[in-house]
């Protein structure tokens, strides 16, 4: 899931479907929502290089 990550929170990024490429594009991470999570749990970042 795209999300914006300001260090301290990640928010997901809006106007996300399946194959939505924009969203990919625009976010600073990727959350791994795993079955089961609900808004609010804490969820892994995935970080981009560099």
């Amino acid at each position: 899931m795209p999300v914006a990550w300001d260090g301290a929170e990640a928010r997901i990024v809006e106007g996300h479907r399946s194959a939505f490429l924009h969203g990919a594009a625009v976010g600073d991470a990727l959350a791994v929502l795993t079955p089961g999570w609900t808004a609010g749990s804490p969820a892994p970042l995935v970080l981009p290089a560099g």
